[in-house]
C-alpha cells in the first residue's frame, strides 16, 4: 500500500511540474503572438504610410507637370500677342 501511495505521490508531483511547464509555454507563446501581431499592424502601418507617400509624389509630379505646361502655353501665348 505504501509503494502505491509513494507511487501516486510521484506521479500528482510530476504532472504538477508537467502543468507548471505547459503554463509556461503558453504564456510564451501569448508573448509571442502579441509580439507578432504589433510587428504585423507596424508594416501595415508602414504599407499605408508608403502608398500615402506614393500618391502623394504623383499628385506633385502631376501638379509640376500641369504648371509647366501651362508656363509653356502662357509663354507661347505671350510670344505670339508681343
Amino acid at each position: 500500500m505504501a509503494t502505491i501511495k509513494a507511487k501516486l505521490e510521484m506521479l500528482v508531483k510530476g504532472n504538477e511540474e508537467k502543468e507548471a511547464c505547459i503554463k509556461l509555454w503558453e504564456e510564451k507563446i501569448t508573448r509571442l503572438a502579441r509580439k507578432q501581431e504589433k510587428r504585423s499592424d507596424r508594416s501595415f502601418v508602414k504599407s499605408s504610410e508608403s502608398k500615402k507617400e506614393d500618391k502623394a509624389s504623383a499628385k506633385a509630379k502631376l501638379l509640376t507637370r500641369r504648371c509647366t505646361q501651362r508656363k509653356a502655353v502662357s509663354s507661347r501665348t505671350t510670344g505670339l500677342q508681343a
